[in-house]
């Protein structure tokens, strides 16, 4: 039963004779409900309330259905949320506990050193950084000089082209706005003809069906309305010209600008093949650039100061790698000594349980 809860293929012979499906429950109570609330929020799941966590499993002759909180679950979900709730042991099965990372996991978890062992994590990192900054510099002078010599012509390439976020979408529009400029004047002479300049055009139209209109009214009052909707109509087809107008005023077919915009662009282009796909991811490329060329230029210093920074970084995770060790001797023998006890009280009069690091 609990290995269908926990995702298991499900084998039609459970199901009783004489019955066509079977079900199986279990709720469980999750004092920390994170892990399993990520899964299910992946897969679209209500989160658990106050810890509980409802799993049912259906299994009948044509098939069957999972649910998790009352939605219906895949069975990858499931067991994904049941590797986070039980550790199922047998002869052929897998085991956790004898991972490793598992066990270390556990003596943590019994002494409460999750906080110091992350501590200790942060500082053995900003060693291995230390140390990795210090062994790039670490070159001879023929390789050194030659990363000066293309970090200079990157940072100069790069420098001198000025990108700036937003400016190729902008250079962009320009281009197709003046690669279109002629068709674009053509469209809208011809439009602001139809509305206003042609013989007739339709404003003429227009004022012609108002005076109908204003005839209309004398003999049918609600025509009066028609008038006015007219008018508006009037009012709005005079300034859809005008603004034609005025933005046509705006638009030329400049070769020289034309010229620029497609060197910029072409700038944008050769710049993206060689150093990012984006202007973010070049401007990155040349803060980078920078700092390694820096770091070479000043390759002395800069190896000085690192490792003063390895020595006192070397310092701190030494001393915080013995505390850890010392926590975790003393964890080990309580953890020790409390899973004897559970082994003894079970009826293991000789069982014992030890954890040697």
């Amino acid at each position: 039963a609990l290995a269908l809860l926990l995702g298991e293929r499900a084998d039609k012979s459970v199901i009783r004779t004489g019955e066509t499906q079977c079900s199986v429950e279990a709720d469980f109570s999750l004092p920390d409900d994170r892990a399993v609330n990520s899964v299910l929020s992946e897969a679209g799941i209500d989160p658990c309330e106050d810890g509980r966590l409802l799993v049912r499993r259906l299994v009948s002759a044509s098939g069957g259905g999972s649910y998790i909180n009352g939605c219906p679950a895949s069975l990858q979900v499931l067991k994904r949320v049941g590797n986070l709730l039980v550790d199922m042991h047998g002869p052929h099965a897998h085991q956790s506990l004898l991972n490793p990372d598992f066990q270390m996991d556990i003596l943590d978890s019994s002494g409460g050193l999750h906080e110091l062992r992350a501590e200790y994590g942060e500082a053995y990192s900003a060693l291995c950084a230390l140390r990795s900054d210090l062994a790039s510099l670490d070159c001879d002078e023929k390789t050194v000089a030659e990363q000066v010599d293309l970090l200079s012509f990157q940072t100069k390439e790069i420098g001198e082209a000025k990108v700036a976020d937003g400016e190729e979408d902008e250079i962009k529009a320009r281009h197709i706005l003046m690669t279109n400029a002629q068709r674009i004047l053509e469209s809208a002479q011809s439009i602001c003809g139809i509305l206003t300049e042609n013989e007739p055009s339709v404003m003429d139209s227009l004022s012609a069906v108002q005076r109908e209109l204003d005839s209309l009214a004398r003999i049918l009052p609600e025509a009066a309305q028609w008038m006015e909707e007219s008018r508006s109509a009037s009012v709005q087809l005079q300034e859809l010209a005008n603004t034609i107008g005025g933005r046509m005023h705006d638009i030329e077919s400049d070769p020289k600008q034309l010229e620029w915009i497609e060197d910029r662009l072409a700038v944008y282009q050769k710049l993206k093949r060689k150093y990012g796909n984006t202007v973010a991811e070049i401007l990155a490329k040349l803060d980078e650039a920078k700092k390694r060329l820096h770091d070479l230029q000043t390759r002395g210093e800069r190896i000085a100061e690192i490792q003063k920074a390895i020595a006192v970084a070397e310092g701190k995770a030494r001393k915080l790698g013995k505390q850890l060790g010392a926590e975790r001797r003393s964890a080990a023998g309580v953890l020790s000594r409390a899973i004897t006890r559970e082994l003894q009280d079970l009826g293991f009069a000789k069982g014992a349980f030890r954890a040697d690091l």
